[in-house]
């Protein structure tokens, strides 16, 4: 459950959103998982793990998709 009082920082929301901002401001819509990891850390310090969780969310809501490779995909529909 999302509430008030919970740190943004492990708020899938805010997490997905700070993604969803990096795809937007790139010149790519492919990253692969590491890389993705790295640049989101460098902002947000954040364990592997909660990175992971986020990518499900936003591949739950159709705002990703991984490729044959594995890599992400920005691909809202």
């Amino acid at each position: 459950m999302i509430t008030i009082d919970t740190d943004p920082k492990v708020n899938l929301i805010y997490l997905g959103g700070h993604i969803i901002k990096l795809f937007q401001n790139s010149d790519t819509r492919r990253f692969e998982v590491s890389t993705l990891y790295d640049y989101v850390n460098d902002s947000i310090e954040l364990s592997f793990e909660l990175f992971l969780y986020s990518l499900d969310w936003l591949f739950v809501i159709d705002i990703i998709e991984l490729d044959e490779n594995g890599d992400v995909i920005y691909a809202p529909k």
